[in-house]
């Protein structure tokens, strides 16, 4: 077969163009691509050759395998006969990386490509390519020289409270002429989801990743991913990251626990609280697969043996049964199954009993009302008391700074950063906990009023929020109104529950199963009267 070449110029007379920018903001405020698709559309005409065929990549060219490039040279590879061109605008369009640039010129050639560019000449000859890779070295400490500048110039963003990487769907940056540069405010509404989310979450509420991820999958206010749902290995990033609480931090670069220029969505102390319950162990542990089929599921252990009870779908031969039982070898119900229905339904029945008598319901809002107003009147106290605790710290980490100063050992200069690590840390929080501190002018009744509200609705009707139907309500239910798991015996049913304080102190509980069939202690005491 006759090769496709002008045999004037030896040139082939097909090209095929290869345009590559090196990130996706390029692409969208830029026109990096079709500028260079111009300038080499120009140079075929002027070489006489016909564009048959235009690749593209959008990312940076220290990398040799990119999607664009080895789509082109597989088409190269299915073309075999028909030599083609390949046509890059400059030699840094084609790599920035020595090695890179070396690899990928040789595939080209192997794959019957000519490459051709207007802006250098390309050859086969080793004497003759010293210009090429002399050139080659200089784009490659262009692109390392700018990475350090732009990591130099991150870093210094960073040291002074601006957050420079990727802020999670919460966030969004801005332009700010104020802050010379971008600056992150909260993107609503998810910023608010999320912060809900957190706050439950540190308040035990959600007692597991899972039970927070499960939180977000149904919150359409959320954004998801592509099947609708959080990845899980987003979950615990979300718990860890200390943006939310209005600081920054990065430790391989050295940034301390740094103030931020952007709202927060919890306070530091609400993020130590929920690093506490991420290393501790949670009262009533759920597994992974716990799903809305069985809210009690880790919440009920075994009267025999004491562990919790396993639960799951059986498969009969018309349909299936949901079934809670006891999987622990040598206990006396071990394999014995209790249907859901029945293990369920007794538990409707036993949180529908736990509810003070409305008479002590008044009583304890009272008590509250009382305790509220002489807190409100502790405020100053509380206040001063703060101020003194963050000026005892300040005057402990100057004490430290003081010895850095005065000593040369490196282990005993780290042994003090680490101490002034902590104690800036507990700084911050004092500092958190004095702002929150209302004056007392500010302190309203409406406020107690909407704590109140809340706190009492659930304490008269927990089963109301059990029959919510909702895995996290039912859950919630379960923790709040009793202090311990609870026990189940296959033939008794649920032994001695032990309540949670909140019922504890009210006490009262009309309900002798319960095991906390309390009576208020009468006026004249439990000593016999003295005439």
């Amino acid at each position: 077969m006759k090769p496709d070449y002008d045999q004037q110029t030896d040139t082939p007379q097909k090209a095929v163009s290869y345009v590559r920018i090196s990130t996706i903001k390029q692409a969208k405020e830029g026109d990096g691509l079709r500028s260079q698709s111009r300038a080499l559309e120009d140079y075929a005409r002027y070489k006489g050759m016909e564009i048959v065929e235009t690749f593209s990549d959008v990312i940076s060219g220290k990398y040799a395998s990119r999607p664009g490039m080895d789509a082109m040279l597989d088409y190269l590879r299915q073309h075999p006969d028909e030599p083609h061109a390949v046509l890059v605008h400059d030699i840094a369009r084609l790599a920035r990386d020595i090695v890179s640039h070396t690899e990928l010129r040789a595939e080209i050639s192997a794959a019957g490509g000519v490459l051709m560019s207007p802006s250098i000449e390309f050859s086969d000859d080793p004497a003759a390519q010293l210009p090429e890779k002399l050139q080659a070295v200089i784009v490659e400490h262009e692109r390392i020289s700018n990475a350090k500048r732009s990591a130099s110039r991150q870093k210094a963003r960073t040291l002074n409270g601006y957050w420079t990487f990727y802020p999670g769907p919460a966030y969004e940056f801005i332009e700010d002429k104020a802050h010379s540069g971008k600056v992150l405010v909260r993107k609503e509404p998810a910023a608010t989801a999320l912060a809900d989310a957190l706050h439950r979450f540190a308040s035990g509420e959600l007692s597991t990743q899972m039970e927070l991820k499960r939180f977000l999958d149904v919150h359409p206010d959320y954004p998801k991913g592509k099947n609708g749902k959080i990845p899980k290995q987003n979950v615990r990033k979300l718990l860890t990251n200390i943006l939310y609480t209005g600081y920054v931090e990065y430790e391989p670069w050295g940034v301390p626990l740094t103030k931020g220029h952007h709202e927060p969505l919890i306070s530091y102390e609400t993020y130590l609280k929920i690093q506490e319950r991420l290393n501790g162990k949670p009262k009533f542990p759920v597994r992974k697969s716990v799903n809305e089929d069985f809210p009690l599921r880790g919440c009920v252990d075994c009267a025999d043996c004491g562990t919790p009870l396993r639960a799951s779908w059986s498969r009969g031969r018309r349909q299936k049964y949901a079934y809670y039982v006891c999987q622990t070898k040598g206990c006396d119900s071990y394999g014995k199954s209790t249907p859901k229905e029945k293990i369920e339904g007794a538990f409707d029945t036993l949180i529908g009993k736990a509810k003070p008598r409305p008479e002590l319901i008044r009583a304890a809002a009272k008590m509250i009302h009382k305790a509220w107003t002489a807190n409100i009147t502790e405020t100053t106290q509380r206040k001063r008391a703060t101020e003194r605790e963050l000026g005892k710290l300040q005057d402990q980490i100057d004490n430290y700074l003081e010895r850095i100063v005065e000593t040369t050992r490196p282990s005993v200069i780290a042994a003090y950063e680490a101490k002034i690590d902590k104690l800036e840390k507990e700084r911050v929080v004092l500092t958190e906990r004095m702002a929150s501190i209302k004056a007392p002018k500010q302190a309203s009744t409406s406020d107690f009023d909407e704590a109140y509200r809340t706190v009492i609705a659930f304490i008269e009707n927990p089963q109301k929020l059990w029959r919510s139907g909702r895995i996290e309500c039912q859950r919630a239910a379960v923790k709040f109104t009793f202090g311990e798991r609870l026990k189940w015996c296959r033939n008794r049913g649920y032994r001695t529950a032990e309540l949670s304080l909140p019922f504890k102190q009210l006490g009262g509980i009309m309900n002798p199963n319960l095991g906390l069939n309390e009576k208020m202690v009468p006026a004249e005491g439990l000593e016999p009267p003295t005439p």
